[in-house]
């Protein structure tokens, strides 16, 4: 006996979509290298999903806090704001 399939489900129906997957291989990839080693891609690969959301956006606030801290300190410094000596 001869029976056809009438499942009308894809084969895109399973796994992740391009635009996913490539958003996520993103993800995987400036954690990973920004974390300076404190991850490695399969242990980022495989962690929950809300866990590296959270790790992300500690990690953009962080990056954020030491970016304002630098202009901070480079706008203390400039050589027209050294003080002059006064020669005797």
């Amino acid at each position: 006996m001869n029976r056809q399939s009438h499942c009308q489900w894809t084969s895109a129906f399973f796994g992740l979509g391009d635009k996913y997957r490539e958003y996520l291989w993103d993800e995987i990839f400036e954690l990973a290298y920004n974390s300076n080693g404190g991850f490695t891609h399969d242990e980022i690969y495989s962690m929950p999903t809300p866990k590296r959301k959270y790790y992300i956006k500690k990690l953009i606030h962080r990056k954020k806090e030491e970016q304002k801290q630098s202009q901070s300190n480079n706008n203390k410094v400039t050589p027209g704001s050294m003080p002059k000596i006064k020669k005797r």
